[in-house]
């Protein structure tokens, strides 16, 4: 899920993508398939934007993955020969 403030309008989306300049999704209000819901804005006109993982499964494994690259920069490139 993506919420996105654009001036004083609140938007929580689905099925975001950007292309070029500009941000598109479906209001989680809206039906699953229902293209005519789907919402635009270009990026320059946009305030926030806050992405939450709604899979705790893809949530921990991201962290995970993350965590693991840490570790590993600090095992290999900072263990003294």
């Amino acid at each position: 899920m993506v919420k996105v403030w654009v001036g004083d309008e609140h938007a929580q989306l689905y099925g975001v993508s950007i292309k070029d300049d500009s941000m598109f999704g479906t209001p989680l209000t809206g039906q699953r398939d229902c293209s005519a819901c789907r919402r635009g804005w270009p990026l320059a006109s946009i305030d926030s934007i806050q992405i939450r993982h709604t899979n705790p499964v893809r949530a921990a494994f991201s962290g995970g993955f993350l965590i693991g690259l840490g570790l590993m920069y600090a095992l290999i490139w900072h263990t003294p020969f």
